[in-house]
């Protein structure tokens, strides 16, 4: 049985996907840490559950609130978030734990753009193009629905493939080989786990679990 390590899941709908599909689960999460001054306790806590990622095969991150435009070099505009500096620190210790490990990481809306912007990309801070559920077009033409509530939208690094795109041209998933990332804008926790979009998600799960074994 595969292990996934699941990111401030705070719905527990990854977690439910997840576990649906036959995973081991560890949840971690940044939600009792100070967003004023992370303290030196702080740290210890957060070191320890970072330390559960090792065990893992696959790390997931959920969505959640903008992250912080300073990460990509931007200052925020009006629509953006005030940052989570909690969280933002928190994912950016999995992140870097992960990398050394060469463990797949994937993340959801939210996560996928964290994942995006640490690989070298950027972002557009602000769409109102995507703020409901709409179809995604893959490489090869083939088109599928997708559940999605984002006002954010990634640009990738040259290191970046674009595995699919909305009608607007928008990426919608990007794949970063050299560090075994998987960014997933739309939400296939909010779907049936048998519709299209859903198994599409679990086909790039499996994959890069294989792959995986070429970076050990």
């Amino acid at each position: 049985m595969k292990k996934v390590c699941i990111v401030n899941d705070k719905s527990k709908s990854i977690t439910k996907m997840f576990k649906d599909r036959g995973f081991e689960i560890v949840q971690i999460d940044s939600f009792s840490l100070s967003q004023t001054q992370i303290t030196k306790k702080e740290i210890v806590e957060i070191q320890s559950q970072i330390d559960l990622i090792t065990g893992c095969d696959l790390v997931v991150y959920d969505g959640g609130t903008d992250i912080n435009p300073s990460l990509y070099g931007q200052i925020p505009v009006a629509e953006t978030n005030i940052p989570d500096k909690a969280r933002d620190f928190f994912e950016i210790k999995c992140f870097n734990a992960s990398r050394k490990e060469a463990i797949p990481q994937i993340g959801i809306c939210r996560g996928a753009q964290l994942l995006n912007v640490l690989s070298g990309g950027s972002m557009i801070q602000h769409t109102s193009r995507h703020q409901t559920g709409h179809p995604i077009v893959l490489t090869n033409g083939e088109e599928m629905y997708a559940s999605a509530n984002h006002h954010q939208i990634m640009i990738p690094s040259k290191l970046g493939k674009v595995l699919a795109k909305s009608y607007d041209n928008d990426p919608e998933v990007i794949y970063y080989h050299n560090n075994l990332c998987l960014s997933h804008q739309p939400h296939p926790e909010w779907m049936d786990i048998k519709e299209k979009y859903v198994e599409y998600f679990f086909e790039h799960t499996e994959s890069m679990l294989k792959e995986r074994e070429i970076f050990k």
